[in-house]
């Protein structure tokens, strides 16, 4: 900067004017306000670069921790591989322990259990198929007896209608023994022509009074014989069958004389 005489800050003795002063001081203001500003620059930059290394650090911490956690997983799932495979050796190692101290006995107790349970269903088929058997029987016996007791009561009406020729023609004494007889000859009579499981024999017993007439009653008389008080009894002895079931009835039959 220039000054005229006329206007020159500086006073005869050397000492500054007032316009000088405010010039210096405006110039040591600015120049403090840049020293201040420069601060605060450098200020900011390093802090910047403090924020920087921070991220920087915390980055690298991260993925130091990153990798360590795979260090440690892969760790775990080795100790968890060898420790599996520990375990396996000891689990084959005790298996075959046991087949080795066994021997077979597990083969032994199947099989003894195999024999038991087909013991059983054997049993069981044996049971059903003796009960069907005795229930089966029981019918060939029931039916065996009504057929017997159809020829018995086909024997009532014949003697009904023909009592006075057959008492003279089968005296009970030439009987023949009805748990012997073949039943098949003339001795027997069928009462269905197609079928042989109802047969009847008839045998006369004689003349006998009523026992609702009383005592003192001659059936030989001749003049009591029209008396229904006498009545000729008969022995019918019939055979009823049925598959392998047969059945005996005998009775005692009695008709009025006529």
């Amino acid at each position: 900067m220039k000054y005229s005489k006329a206007t020159d800050p500086v006073q005869p003795h050397g000492e500054p004017t007032e316009l000088s002063r405010r010039v210096r001081l405006l110039t040591l203001r600015n120049s403090m306000v840049r020293r201040r500003t420069l601060r605060n620059t450098m200020m900011h930059g390093r802090t910047l670069r403090n924020t920087l290394v921070r991220r920087r650090t915390l980055r690298n911490t991260m993925m130091h921790g990153r990798t360590l956690r795979n260090s440690m997983v892969r760790s775990t799932l080795r100790n968890s591989l060898v420790q599996s495979s520990c375990d396996y050796r000891f689990l084959n190692s005790l298996f075959n322990r046991r087949l080795k101290t066994q021997q077979g006995s597990s083969l032994i107790i199947s099989l003894i259990i195999l024999i038991i349970l087909m013991l059983l269903g054997v049993t069981a088929m044996n049971a059903s198929t003796t009960q069907f058997k005795l229930a089966a029987n029981l019918h060939f016996e029931n039916m065996a007896l009504n057929n017997a007791e159809t020829a018995a009561r086909s024997a009532e009406q014949i003697l009904e209608a023909n009592a006075a020729t057959i008492a003279s023609a089968n005296p009970v004494s030439t009987l023949p023994d009805p748990l012997t007889t073949t039943w098949t000859d003339a001795n027997s009579t069928q009462v269905n022509a197609t079928d042989g499981s109802q047969r009847y024999m008839v045998g006369f017993v004689g003349v006998y009074a009523s026992p609702l007439a009383g005592l003192g009653l001659d059936c030989t008389d001749p003049s009591n014989e029209k008396n229904y008080d006498c009545v000729n009894t008969y022995l019918i002895t019939t055979r009823g069958q049925s598959q392998s079931a047969t059945k005996f009835i005998q009775v005692y039959y009695a008709v009025p004389l006529k």
